[in-house]
C-alpha cells in the first residue's frame, strides 16, 4: 500500500454513484498529475500521468457538489491499480487509481470560499458574536 499527493486538474466532471446496500456514496474523477525531476546531466524531465480518483463517505457528495472539469485539487491518498478486461479486444488492461482520503480546491486558484456552520451549532457572524459580548 503506497500513499500519494499531488495538485493536478480534473480532466472531467466528477460522478457520483450510491454503491451498495447500504448505498454509500463514492464520487470519481480522473486527474493528471505532473511532476519533475533531474536527470543525470542536470536537465528537467517532465512527465505526469493520468489517475483515476475515488472519494467515498462524507466527503464524496461535496466533492462532487464543488468541483468541476478543469479544476486545481490537491489529493492524498493510497495509490493503487484497477484492472478490467477490454469489451472489444478481450485484453486484460490496468491504469492506476487513488482512494482518496483528502480532496481540497488548490487556494491559488480559488476566487470565493463559503463554510458552512459545524453541526449542531448555530451559524453567526463574527460581528454578531462581538456584538452580543459588547451588550
Amino acid at each position: 500500500m503506497s500513499k500519494i499527493e499531488g495538485i493536478g486538474n480534473l480532466g472531467g466532471e466528477p460522478t457520483l454513484k450510491y454503491v451498495g446496500d447500504d448505498k454509500k456514496p463514492v464520487t470519481s474523477f480522473r486527474i493528471y498529475l505532473s511532476s519533475s525531476r533531474m536527470d543525470a546531466d542536470g536537465n528537467r524531465i517532465d512527465r505526469g500521468d493520468w489517475y483515476g480518483v475515488s472519494v467515498w463517505g462524507v466527503c464524496a457528495e461535496p466533492v462532487a457538489k464543488l468541483l468541476h472539469k478543469g479544476d486545481c485539487v490537491f489529493v492524498q491518498g493510497v495509490l493503487g491499480t484497477d484492472r478490467w478486461t477490454d469489451k472489444e479486444s478481450g485484453e486484460d488492461r490496468s491504469a492506476p487509481k487513488i482512494d482518496a482520503s483528502l480532496v481540497l480546491p488548490y487556494l491559488p486558484f480559488v476566487d470565493t470560499l463559503a463554510f458552512q456552520a459545524r453541526r449542531g451549532e448555530t451559524e453567526s457572524s463574527p460581528d454578531a458574536d462581538a456584538a452580543g459580548a459588547a451588550a
